[in-house]
């Protein structure tokens, strides 16, 4: 694995990536880029389509420090000023409310906060993303 964009192509091959998966994918790639390129300057975007309780909720525990961070709409991560997930170039314009997220401590809390995410991924497939791409998701909760 050479390449963002191989590494985008493994994730997006993962069944509902994108619906319930989407903040690991964005780990994932951000960890990626640690071990293998360049991580500086990368963060991720919690989207939001309306000012909902997890939206309020997320933006209180980035302001306080305290509580437990949740889920949203996307996750993306934001590099070479572009937003992306597994399957290229994400217009977050089409999000009323996002979060700009710098604390990967919040991503980790919020991926391990379970229920806050759909039940459609199946997080077994994180050992698969850990072997494909070579990088550590030991921290994650499986279930």
């Amino acid at each position: 694995m050479k390449t963002l964009a191989e590494v985008q192509n493994i994730l997006d091959h993962i069944e509902f990536i994108n619906n319930g998966g989407c903040a690991i994918s964005a780990l994932s790639m951000y960890r990626w880029l640690q071990k293998y390129d360049n991580a500086e300057h990368v963060y991720f975007y919690y989207c939001h389509y309306d000012k909902s309780d997890s939206y309020k909720n997320n933006k209180a525990v980035l302001t306080s420090k305290k509580g437990k961070p949740q889920g949203c709409s996307h996750v993306v991560l934001y590099k070479d000023k572009k937003c992306i997930d597994s399957g290229g170039v994400v217009d977050v314009t089409e999000y009323k409310y996002t979060l700009r997220i710098t604390d990967i401590n919040f991503v980790l809390e919020s991926i391990n906060n379970v229920s806050a995410w759909s039940s459609l991924f199946d997080r077994n497939s994180i050992k698969e993303i850990e072997e494909k791409l070579g990088i550590d998701l030991s921290d994650i909760i499986i279930n």
